[in-house]
């Protein structure tokens, strides 16, 4: 029975939902709460419970962004050394121990909660910056957070200002593409094709569609029951976005009936088992924070340890912090080749004559 603010209503739903429990949104937190103490919990589960209760630091989706240059370790540092002294004391910036290819920068500042009506309070936050340099590019991880895009720009202009000279961004974006199929493709492939991992449940899907005209929603006129018909099509033209949550939702009516009537994937999670060791189960998220103009790529990854029996927790745990890298390594290159994929085989198709 912790405080609502860190163990609400939904964050009980889910850990239920997450043993495949269901119960009505408007069910009583105390009542929830008992029900879910009374349930047999392993090791795993509890520490899931209590990752739960804990205060998040923010949001634990990450974003990234490729600059197409080779930065190194000292242009990183000085830009960011740039910018806390821009910032002062209302923030705080650090750099721990770093490589010649890799900088991490924490960062520390207050943020007021708007949300209270009687009194305004300041929150700490966090927020952890990694520089990746190859050999080509330097690719940037950081919150998917408007506060850390911000900082990002910042530093970027101070890299910019140093080498009087713009420095070329290249973000994850699908906003190039403009068919339904393809945007709902770029999703699919991302979690069919992940190396190392096999699918085994997609349990969260957000569909949206940018084409408002009911006339075109593709319904079928002939269909014997009109009054049906008309209520779906009078339904989905006010109906802009879409969220669902169960087990397998790809292979639901509901899921298929939204594909074909104009609607198209803007999120998704899903759970994959792993092939090699330690065969963990992982659940990873991958989503755009505008849906309609696909921009401002964001994915988050947890899991659930494989136990001694074979099986593993209902729970889904932080993934410690080394494994976490390459796990958001794997999506970025993952998502990168895919859109490419999409790119090329439109690019042929286009040059392809017709057939008449």
């Amino acid at each position: 029975m912790a405080s609502p603010k860190r163990m609400s209503v939904n964050v009980l739903l889910e850990l239920l939902a997450d043993r495949r429990i269901y119960c009505s949104p408007l069910s009583n937190r105390n009542e929830l709460a008992s029900y879910l103490a009374s349930l047999p919990h392993d090791f795993h589960d509890v520490a899931g419970l209590i990752q739960k209760g804990e205060y998040v630091r923010n949001s634990d989706r990450t974003a990234f962004i490729d600059i197409d240059l080779a930065l190194t370790s000292a242009e990183i540092k000085s830009a960011i050394e740039a910018y806390q002294n821009s910032v002062g004391l209302s923030e705080k910036v650090s750099t721990p121990i770093s490589t010649a290819s890799r900088v991490n920068m924490n960062l520390e500042y207050d943020e007021i909660d708007y949300s209270r009506t009687r009194l305004i309070q300041r929150q700490k936050k966090h927020a952890d910056f990694v520089f990746d340099t190859s050999d080509a590019i330097t690719r940037v991880r950081f919150p998917a957070t408007d506060k850390a895009r911000n900082v990002l720009e910042e530093i970027k202009n101070f890299i910019s200002a140093a080498r009087r000279a713009d420095i070329p961004i290249d973000a994850l974006t699908v906003s190039d593409l403009t068919s339904e199929a393809d945007r709902t493709a770029f999703f699919m492939n991302i979690l069919s094709n992940m190396p190392g991992y096999r699918v085994r449940t997609i349990t969260d899907v957000r569909v949206a569609k940018w084409n408002e005209d009911p006339s075109e929603l593709g319904f079928d006129d002939d269909n014997d029951d009109q009054e049906t018909e008309a209520a779906r099509a009078s339904m989905l033209s006010v109906v802009n976005s879409v969220s669902m949550r169960g087990q397998n939702l790809t292979l639901t009516e509901e899921y298929k009936n939204l594909l074909t009537n104009g609607f198209f994937l803007t999120s998704i999670t899903w759970r994959a088992d792993q092939f090699a060791d330690p065969r963990d189960l992982v659940q990873f998220e991958i989503s755009f924070e505008d849906g309609i103009q696909g921009t401002n790529f964001r994915y988050a990854v947890r899991y659930s340890p494989r136990r001694e029996g074979g099986d593993h927790g209902k729970t889904m745990l932080t993934v410690p912090e080394l494994r976490k890298i390459g796990l958001l390594k794997l999506i970025e290159e993952t998502a990168r080749g895919e859109l490419k994929k999409i790119r090329d085989n439109k690019a042929k198709s286009a040059t392809q004559p017709k057939r008449v």
